[in-house]
């Protein structure tokens, strides 16, 4: 058994694909609904972006998905970014601006955190 096939077995059975595709029309629909979000343009765009991402990602084999995310540690936790900015500017009464600057080194810090958890635990 690979490596991958023991932590797919480890952590998380992998879903069937019927519902990783209704995950996929969820997290399109909820993209769909961020266009409309009365915080502006800027927020409906990061809101897009990170549910089609997800969206898309949902769609990918379990095992590719492993196998892509340890050899890309970085880009894999770059979803932090619109994540964090879609989430200060919908619960928050915070401007726009004031939430892409807490958006950056909380990212940062969040990316970070993330790669070197993963390079402790040897999953990078």
């Amino acid at each position: 058994m690979t490596a991958i096939q023991q932590e797919k077995v480890r952590w998380w059975p992998e879903p069937r694909l019927g519902f990783r595709v209704a995950l996929a029309a969820l997290y399109l629909a909820v993209a769909v609904g961020m266009y409309f979000t009365d915080r502006g343009l800027a927020v409906s765009i990061a809101g897009v972006v990170e549910f089609c991402w997800l969206g898309a990602w949902a769609l990918v084999p379990w095992g590719q998905r492993l196998a892509w995310a340890r050899r890309h540690p970085v880009l894999d936790s770059t979803i932090v970014f619109p994540s964090t900015f879609v989430a200060l500017a919908v619960l928050t009464h915070l401007s726009i601006g004031v939430c892409a600057l807490l958006t950056v080194p909380f990212g940062i810090l969040l990316v970070a955190v993330s790669v070197l958890t993963r390079r402790r635990r040897g999953s990078v």
